[in-house]
């Protein structure tokens, strides 16, 4: 369950690091 839990966590992390990146790819356009 904690390794679920965990993957869970670095998914979500990953998907808002990569959000963050196209928000900031796109204001510098």
């Amino acid at each position: 369950m904690g390794a679920l839990k965990a993957q869970l966590i670095l998914e979500l992390t990953v998907s808002s690091l990569a959000g963050q990146t196209e928000l900031t790819l796109a204001n510098a356009q």
